[in-house]
């Protein structure tokens, strides 16, 4: 497969007609059809795929399913179907059969709600996580510090039981692949910037990736990586998935821990599909496509994920989420002009455009940075991590006045 030619795109997004941002791990567009902006939003995609063309999802979604079944006939779906995805996300499950692979995964006890006090036999000095079946982006996933505060936090779900581990240190490491029907192709690893405190208030939340720091990987846990992510990869397609999918690992030395299987594209998709690019070679989008257009894996360009590590860039994406409790309109060009001027060589895309709200922890940006940032994914640069955080801190305050204000004249008018 060869190169491609940039082309200008234009899009639509539903916050321009919503004026509102939200945080896409809690908010799902199928709970939301009856909503005036969000018909719109179907009749515009309906219009634009009244012609040939190719329907790509980020995740499979009823609300595309629909669509795509209303203009199939003009229209090719290059995704798997929402329902067959589904079963993927039940990270239980997966994490089960992955298990009998041989591949090591976090030793996760499932308790009933019934059962809590099970929670004690878990023995950890690093506290203990708490997670629910289905999550995305960090939410879902609870960090305790023992046994009791886990009881006193334990969270309530429809399924009546929750999964509970000790917490695992570690380097946060994604691998992004695509099954073919014929074999699995792996992309650049990276290190994944998780629960960063200026980023994000949830523990685990996504916050980025840094690509450069998959340096410290030892070469001995870069091939069990590979190989466990081959096996995956032939998983999936056992049971029909194709297409691009990404595997979240911990890495402790050159100890290997399985943590979930992503059966969608991911935040990290943009930047290591531009690293494959700049070096002329198919990226993990474009590989997408072609799987599900039938091309066989072996007219792909496959590297060994040790060569890939060592051609990768020093390059990471920063994503900062908005840690206020208020929906607020801010201003994320003061905060792309900051974090330029700290790191230099800032560019920066997804901003939070002007008169658009933003919803506790929706996207305010995310920043391209020339260089590695972390070194262990928990963790950034004092310097970055400062200038997010007093933007974060002038934001709140500046939200707050605006309601004082507020109040203030509905008070004067009363």
């Amino acid at each position: 497969m060869g190169g491609f030619t940039e082309r200008d795109v234009e899009g639509v997004a539903l916050e321009q007609s919503t004026r509102r941002r939200v945080d896409p791990e809690i908010w799902d567009i199928d709970d939301h059809v009856e909503e005036e902006e969000v018909q719109e939003f179907r009749r515009q995609i309906l219009y634009t795929l009244n012609r040939p063309s190719v329907l790509v999802p980020y995740r499979s979604s009823r609300f595309l399913a629909s669509m795509f079944f209303s203009r199939s006939e003009l229209c090719s779906y290059a995704g798997p179907f929402w329902g067959h995805v589904s079963a993927f996300e039940h990270k239980p499950w997966v994490e089960s059969e992955i298990a009998k692979l041989g591949v090591r995964t976090i030793p996760w006890q499932y308790i009933a709600d019934e059962d809590q006090l099970r929670v004690l036999d878990i023995e950890s000095h690093s506290g203990i996580v708490l997670r629910m079946s289905r999550s995305s982006g960090g939410q879902g996933f609870i960090r305790t510090w023992d046994a009791s505060q886990a009881l006193d936090n334990w969270p309530r779900n429809d399924e009546a039981f929750i999964s509970a581990a000790p917490f695992i240190n570690g380097l946060p490491v994604n691998i992004g692949a695509v099954v073919w029907h014929d074999g699995v192709t792996v992309h650049h690893p990276s290190v994944q910037l998780i629960g960063i405190p200026s980023c994000t208030d949830r523990d685990f939340g996504y916050c980025g990736n840094d690509f450069g720091a998959s340096r410290n990987i030892s070469e001995k846990a870069l091939v069990i990586l590979e190989s466990w992510t081959h096996k995956v990869g032939d998983w999936l397609r056992s049971y029909g998935y194709i297409g691009a999918f990404g595997i979240d690992y911990i890495v402790n030395g050159d100890r290997v821990y399985f943590a979930e299987v992503n059966p969608r594209f991911q935040g990290s998709t943009m930047m290591s599909s531009r690293i494959s690019a700049s070096k002329g070679e198919p990226c993990l989008v474009l590989e997408h496509v072609a799987a599900w257009l039938g091309v066989p894996a072996s007219e792909s360009y496959d590297r060994s994920i040790i060569d890939l590590v060592g051609c990768t860039d020093d390059v990471s994406n920063v994503v900062v989420h908005w840690t206020g409790d208020d929906v607020s309109e801010l201003n994320s060009q003061k905060l792309a002009c900051g974090v330029d001027t700290v790191v230099g060589g800032v560019t920066a895309d997804v901003m939070i455009p002007p008169g658009v709200c933003s919803e506790p922890e929706s996207v305010v940006a995310r920043f391209t940075i020339p260089r590695s940032v972390s070194r262990d994914g928990s963790s950034v640069d004092p310097l970055l991590a400062s200038e997010i955080e007093q933007w974060q801190l002038k934001s709140r305050n500046a939200s707050t006045r605006r309601e004082l204000n507020v109040d203030s004249t509905r008070q004067s008018h009363a």
